[in-house]
């Protein structure tokens, strides 16, 4: 399932490119993106032996509504990265979120860092504009700095996301989640 996940995950941004490229719009993708989830995700729950249903009270939570709207903008910025920056560019930059991950957690949630940690992200944050300001990773889009600071901006909206996604998933478990955030962000997105 992981090495799945990975390879269809990996695949979502020459898609993009191959969308945009054919004449779709960047807002038509995100919605078709947002629908199709939504879809498979109505299957899955319709379909799935999920043993724990969540309550109708959860689908209308502000934490949960909040985590979604963030979602929807870090996937539709993610998408205006790709135009901007190029696949393999924008990809780079956006797959920093885990050390926007951390460093949230560091500042929202008092989590220790360490000095390994510490000098990790410190690395990580280097090497991401090492690899920015050389200008390379693939065919770049129309404006490369439009489109890695939509790269950032998506990567650290998703990890504000995976943040409260985090809290809500010790309640619910995780298809509820992610079937409740896929319902939720098909409207921004559409």
């Amino acid at each position: 399932m992981a090495l799945a996940s990975a390879i269809f995950y990996s695949a979502k941004s020459p898609l993009i490119r191959y969308g945009l490229n054919f004449g779709a719009t960047i807002p038509q993708l995100a919605a078709f993106r947002m629908i199709f989830c939504a879809a498979i995700f109505l299957l899955a729950s319709v379909f799935g032996k999920e043993s724990k249903k969540a309550p109708v009270a959860f689908y209308f939570s502000p934490q949960l509504i909040t985590a979604a709207l963030l979602f929807s903008a870090s996937v539709i910025l993610g998408f205006y990265a790709v135009a901007n920056a190029g696949v393999a560019l924008s990809v780079i930059v956006i797959y920093s979120h885990p050390v926007f991950v951390a460093l949230f957690a560091r500042i929202f949630m008092g989590t220790r860092l360490g000095p390994a940690k510490g000098a990790l992200l410190m690395a990580a944050y280097a090497g991401c504009a090492i690899i920015a300001l050389s200008g390379g990773g693939g065919v770049a889009g129309q404006n490369l700095s439009l489109g890695l600071a939509a790269s950032l901006a998506s990567a650290a909206l998703y990890a504000a996301y995976q943040l409260i996604i985090q809290k809500i998933s010790s309640r619910q478990s995780s298809m509820a989640v992610a079937s409740a955030v896929s319902y939720w962000s098909v409207i921004p997105a559409v």
